[in-house]
């Protein structure tokens, strides 16, 4: 049938080093967990005759129905191979083929649910990515990027927590939100880190004064090329207008 032609050219690809991308759930949705996994995926990586290391990617997309404002996150966690348990009981066939696959699916879910981060809004994943920046503080920033996805999954998972226990009313919950995500507009205005917020100082009204008066003098110095340039073409309309009255 079309599956078997489908999975012989998938193995056959796989065993010369080819990449293969596979939506394991076999279609899209606009929901922020998992869909049951297909088996497809676990029989073409026992398939084929070498290693094949499944590398789990989590996409979270917002406003997919508009094409060009949509917002898509990407999410790449660590490879997995199939074991050799796994493999043998997959050539042995029957109940230890399915046992098998079982198994190896089951790892794929779990590590596809590591990299994915159930945030039902764009807004939503900005606020959880702006309160883990906040909780590590500036001087744990450099963390691996496997440990700051758990960190914004373990974030999702208690702001969905606390949403659900209060019945999709939490107030302070939504005005957080809407602190943080002002928070995070406001570094970007100023071109500004975390990390700096803490060392700004107001500055003193003598320096404001100070650097208004060089931006006016500035100002007028780049405007005088302009005003040369200008002066006889205004002197003769004033002198061509005069003549005409």
């Amino acid at each position: 049938g079309d599956f078997a032609d489908v999975y012989d050219e998938v193995c056959s690809a796989l065993e010369v080093g080819a990449c293969i991308g596979i939506f394991p759930e076999g279609g899209s949705h606009d929901r922020t967990d998992l869909l049951s996994l297909k088996p497809g995926v676990a029989l073409m990586a026992l398939g084929a005759r070498l290693p094949v290391p499944i590398v789990p990617v989590g996409l979270n997309y917002f406003r997919g129905h508009l094409i060009r404002s949509a917002k898509v996150t990407v999410h790449i966690g660590a490879p997995i191979l199939p074991s050799t348990s796994e493999v043998a009981g997959h050539e042995a066939g029957g109940d230890q083929k399915q046992a098998a696959c079982s198994s190896l699916l089951a790892r794929i879910e779990r590590a596809m649910r590591d990299v994915i981060v159930p945030a039902a809004s764009y807004d939503e994943l900005r606020s959880i990515h702006v309160a883990r920046r906040l909780w590590l503080g500036a001087g744990r920033q450099n963390l691996a990027p496997a440990v700051r996805q758990d960190l914004d999954r373990r974030f999702a998972f208690g702001y969905n927590r606390l949403l659900s226990e209060s019945g999709g009313k939490a107030q302070g919950l939504e005005e957080l939100k809407r602190d943080l995500l002002a928070y995070d507009r406001e570094l970007q205005r100023l071109g500004l880190r975390d990390s700096q917020v803490p060392t700004l100082q107001r500055a003193p009204v003598s320096a404001t004064l100070f650097t208004l008066g060089h931006m006016l003098v500035m100002l007028g110095i780049a405007s005088l090329p302009t005003i040369i340039l200008n002066a006889p073409v205004g002197m003769a309309a004033v002198a061509w207008a005069k003549c005409k009255q």
